[in-house]
């Protein structure tokens, strides 16, 4: 395991704190999206965000959660996202509502 590794297992380990309200924003018009700092008390090296995406108009509606550290994806849901498509790293097809690392 390498030091950013080492690093991101700390922070999925450490309780956080998200230290400012949501607020929607866009440049689109169908597509917005909110973060907020996420921290761990008294540890500034071990700081993140967490970013909340969404279609405005679109039926069903889609949603993204991630979890950033140090602007790095650390994992995120995508929910609804709509047909089937191909991951493009692990070049698997996914349906419907699933996990991202």
């Amino acid at each position: 395991m390498d030091a950013f590794e080492a690093r991101v297992a700390e922070f999925l380990a450490t309780e956080k704190i998200a230290t400012k309200r949501f607020r929607w924003t866009g440049k689109r018009d169908d597509w917005v999206r909110a973060t907020s700092p996420i921290i761990v008390g008294g540890r500034r090296d071990l700081s993140g965000n967490l970013e909340v995406s969404a279609y405005q108009y679109r039926k069903p509606e889609k949603y993204s959660f991630t979890l950033l550290f140090r602007n790095e994806r650390v994992f995120a849901l995508d929910v609804r996202p709509g047909p089937a498509h191909t991951n493009k790293i692990t070049l698997e097809t996914v349906f419907g509502t699933h996990w991202q690392t």
